[in-house]
Order: structure tokens, then C-alpha cells, then sequence
């Protein structure tokens, strides 16, 4: 993956977490770190995590996920590309791309709370493609623009393997 691009869907994934677990009132680290860390984004990237691991004992499953992602995408990052060099514009593709597709995910716990259902129902809802989502490692990701399946009679099928 292109190191501009990696970099962009790291903050996103950052920013996210940090939407969800920070108080209210405090910046989300785009607003704190967005210019810093298109100059100098591994050291950046470095104060973001330490700054939401001391937010860890709020995460639940939505952030445990986004953690997974954190890893798997600074995993693909070559050492070479940890060095203090500026972003370039590709950055931003990955940011915005990014925190879309992760504002429009849920975990199985929030489907489950939203329609009223319990999260083995929905999880079981997943397996027979009744619903829209996707495996990432062992967790369903359930796709929140698609319609209740309480109001859709389940006449839609997805393929979600």
C-alpha cells in the first residue's frame, strides 16, 4: 500500500477511535495533530497512540476492532517509510475514504441494540446473508445504511463470504 495512502487510513482509524471514547468537548485527534502529522507523521502517529491508549479501558468491541485495523494496515509499512518525511496529497484520499466507510460500519452488540434484536440473532442473520456485512477476523462488521431487517421480510439476499 502507498505510504501517503497508509498513513491517511491510520489517522482516520485514530480519529474514530478517538470520536468514540474521548469526553465530550475534547478535540479528536484530527483536529489536535492533522497539521503536525502530515509533516512528521510516524512521530505523530506515535503521541496519537499513546494518547488513545490511555483511553483503553473504555473500548469495547467497536474500538477493539479498529485497533485490529490500526495494526494490520501499520503492519503493511516498510521501516523505511517511518522516517520524518512530509505526506504528500494521497494522504488526504486515504483519511477521507477511510472515516466514511468507518462511520457507516457497526459491530454485531450496536446492529443488535439499533433493531431491537439480540447479537447472536444478528450474527446468525449474517450467516445466512440476511443482512449486509462483512468478516474481519472472527467479528461480523454489519454495514448501518441498510435497512432493518425487522421492516425488510428478509427478501434480500447477500453474499457475505
Amino acid at each position: 500500500m502507498n505510504r501517503d495512502v497508509a498513513f491517511g487510513r491510520i489517522l482516520a482509524i485514530a480519529n474514530v477511535i478517538s470520536e468514540r471514547v474521548f469526553e465530550k468537548g475534547k478535540p479528536s485527534v484530527s483536529q489536535k495533530y492533522f497539521d503536525r502529522y502530515k509533516k512528521n507523521p510516524y512521530a505523530t502517529f506515535t503521541k496519537i497512540h499513546t494518547e488513545l491508549m490511555g483511553y483503553a479501558h473504555k473500548f469495547g468491541e467497536n474500538e477493539l476492532r479498529l485497533m485490529d485495523m490500526f495494526g494490520e494496515i501499520l503492519s503493511g509499512i516498510q521501516p523505511g517509510d517511518m522516517e520524518a518525511k512530509d505526506l504528500k496529497p494521497a494522504f488526504l484520499q486515504g483519511f477521507y475514504s477511510q472515516q466514511d466507510a468507518l462511520k457507516n460500519i457497526m459491530g454485531t452488540d450496536e446492529a443488535a441494540e439499533l433493531w431491537g434484536y439480540t447479537p447472536d440473532h444478528i450474527k446468525r442473520l449474517c450467516r445466512e446473508g440476511k443482512i449486509k456485512c462483512v468478516m474481519i477476523g472472527k467479528t461480523w462488521v454489519v454495514d448501518r445504511n441498510q435497512p432493518s431487517p425487522r421492516g425488510a421480510g428478509n427478501q434480500v439476499s447477500y453474499d457475505n463470504n
